[in-house]
């Protein structure tokens, strides 16, 4: 019994660590109206075909991201969300390789619903490196 209970602990304490590593937590998103005023007005703009990008230089430390998705685009809140999950995974999974610090918004546009993670993921990183905020990627 007692080597079980260290066992489940030990894993419980890895899987936080993990869940950390990977988390997309509060120092990743940019939580004050002024910051997203901010990209808003002095931003470079990306325009894509499902999404507008609005990004400026961070003071931070690592780059934020907000998120925008009307109930004009998606009246469903559980639709939104999903939407919302799938920026933030591609957002997650490529925030420590940003060239610099950004902050950005992104807004969702016409059609978004109709898309899968795999079309997220090629629009946004193709988008982010055709801009120079992601190093090119290497020739296999």
């Amino acid at each position: 019994m007692l080597v079980a209970a260290s066992a489940s602990r030990l894993s419980h304490r890895a899987r936080g660590t993990i869940v950390k590593l990977f988390s997309h937590g509060p120092d990743a998103r940019l939580r004050k109206r002024s910051d997203i005023a901010r990209c808003q007005s002095d931003g470079t703009k990306i325009h894509c075909k499902h999404f507008l990008i609005l990004f400026v230089p961070s003071d931070a430390s690592t780059s934020r991201l907000a998120i925008a998705v009307t109930t004009k685009l998606e009246p469903r809140a559980n639709r939104r969300n999903l939407i919302k999950r799938r920026i933030r995974e591609v957002f997650r999974s490529v925030r420590s390789q940003f060239v610099k610090p950004i902050d950005m918004v992104v807004v969702a546009r016409r059609d978004v619903q109709s898309c899968d993670i795999s079309d997220f993921r090629r629009e946004l990183i193709g988008a982010w490196r055709g801009h120079r905020l992601l190093p090119k990627e290497e020739a296999p």
